[in-house]
């Protein structure tokens, strides 16, 4: 919802801007001093949008291998989608699909990633190849932090870090409290139904570990949302074609 409010304010900022030069009379903008208050009052609620940090989320009883790394946390999304397939078939397109497969992917990490399109870069998440995308995310610094077969995986990650270069680990990643980082992990995880189904789920999870941090990734946060969220649709959607094709 921040996110959709923060695009919304930078319409209404843009909208005036334009104002201010010839006014939208058909949007009810008749001069140029209406044109600057709409530009400042939607450049205002873009801006506590942005800005805007939820409270701290905390899972009291771990009940998913995520809870275990990434107990608490401010940013979160959820998608999951039905397959018909085994448990064992879809964990095995989780770690084999390329990004090929997946639906925009290039397009959207394109946008993240504009220098790629200039200039060499080494393989990996933002630069992918044809190898499956899971190796890329480990490639860019993602590290398995636990695994269930046939049931779950987690990635993590440090998103931004401090002069302590540290490197995530399975036995550091939420025990972790140095101010100046942000915490980021990713899930897929199969559940299987009584119906020949499965529910497959994905879960991102962004812990700033000091109230400064994670007011500075929130912007970003917001702003790379609506693609974020796309992205893990089609990635599911990707996931679920190739384990549906193998049975």
């Amino acid at each position: 919802m921040a996110s959709l409010v923060a695009y919304a304010g930078l319409g209404a900022a843009a909208v005036g801007a334009i104002s201010l030069i010839l006014p939208l009379r058909f949007l009810r903008i008749h001069s140029r001093r209406q044109g600057a208050a709409v530009a400042a009052l939607g450049m205002a609620v873009s801006l506590v949008a942005l800005f805007w940090i939820p409270s701290t989320h905390r899972i009291e009883r771990p009940v998913l291998l995520i809870d275990r790394f990434v107990p608490e946390f401010q940013f979160s999304e959820r998608h999951e989608r039905r397959v018909r397939a085994s448990p064992d078939r879809i964990f095995e397109a989780i770690r084999s699909v390329t990004a090929d497969e997946i639906t925009l992917f290039r397009t959207l990490t394109a946008i993240r990633n504009p220098g790629r399109l200039f200039g060499r870069q080494p393989e990996g998440i933002l630069n992918p190849s044809s190898r499956p995308v899971v190796e890329l995310a480990r490639q860019s610094g993602f590290v398995v932090l636990g695994e269930q077969a046939g049931r779950e995986l987690v990635l993590g990650l440090y998103a931004t870090r401090s002069p302590r270069d540290l490197r995530p680990s399975p036995e550091s990643f939420a025990s972790l409290d140095l101010p100046g980082y942000v915490k980021a992990a990713i899930n897929f995880r199969v559940e299987k139904g009584t119906d020949g189904t499965c529910l497959l789920t994905t879960e991102t999870r962004v812990f700033g570990t000091d109230g400064w941090t994670a007011l500075r990734f929130a912007p970003y946060w917001r702003l790379i949302y609506p693609g974020s969220s796309l992205l893990r649709r089609t990635w599911l959607a990707a996931i679920a074609r190739r384990a549906e094709a193998a049975r």
